[in-house]
């Protein structure tokens, strides 16, 4: 076989390679279904997607004022310092009664960091949502916030 017409082959093999990396890389990572806007299920996806960006200031803006003012002195590190975690949500509920909701989700956490490679627990979380001046908003602090209950 000629010099030219084996760089040929393993220029093509390396090329089929790298395609069939960038397949595998494209279905892992898997496009996100946009929950309609206006919806329980969608602020619960925009909450949940500002815990995985650890951005706790929108985040917390998915709370409904009685349940910002009860975790008004939560420190924030519980979303802005979760470290490398990705979130995979999967709805499996949404129940509307009037102006109230509660969505259910499986939620799988990834730790990427774990010595024995990935760990990928996975837990039902119901959140409970409110419809407050056309938005819904969290009524009950959402996973992973945990915030005292007001005494009276």
């Amino acid at each position: 076989m000629a010099r030219s017409t084996v760089l040929l082959i393993v220029i093509g093999l390396v090329l089929a390679a790298a395609i069939a990396a960038a397949a595998v890389v494209a279905a892992q990572r898997g496009g996100e279904d946009e929950l309609p806007d206006g919806t329980p299920g969608r602020t619960v996806q925009l909450y949940l997607r500002a815990v995985e960006d650890q951005d706790a200031t929108e985040a917390f803006s998915y709370l409904s004022p009685e349940v910002t003012d009860r975790c008004s002195t939560m420190p924030r590190e519980v979303i802005s310092r979760r470290g490398d975690i990705a979130i995979r949500a999967t709805l499996e509920e949404t129940k509307i009664d009037g102006d109230a909701a509660t969505v259910r989700v499986e939620l799988t956490e990834r730790y990427d960091s774990s010595p024995f490679g990935s760990s990928d627990p996975k837990q039902t979380i119901v959140f409970d949502l409110e419809r407050i001046e056309g938005k819904w908003l969290f009524s009950q602090p959402p996973w992973p916030i945990f915030c005292p209950a007001k005494l009276p």
